[in-house]
């Protein structure tokens, strides 16, 4: 210990302003998703696993993000 700092809980201090700007930093980009990166997440996390006929809709969601974008 200098001076009274107890070198732990600066180290600790430190740690926990780095894991704020991580989140921060994860939230940032959560929030920067494009419009086709959501198409291809809908199609991906969505329609192939909940639907029969996922084809259609990525073909569908595919002309719609084209003509859109």
């Amino acid at each position: 210990m200098a001076k009274g700092i107890d070198p732990r809980v600066v180290k600790r201090q430190q740690q926990i302003e780095e894991n704020e700007k991580r989140i921060k930093e994860r939230e940032r980009k959560a929030n920067d998703i494009t419009f086709k990166e959501l198409c291809y997440k809908y199609i991906e996390e969505y329609s192939k696993i909940y639907t029969t006929n996922w084809k259609e809709y990525a073909d569908r969601v595919h002309n719609l993000c084209t003509s859109i974008i």
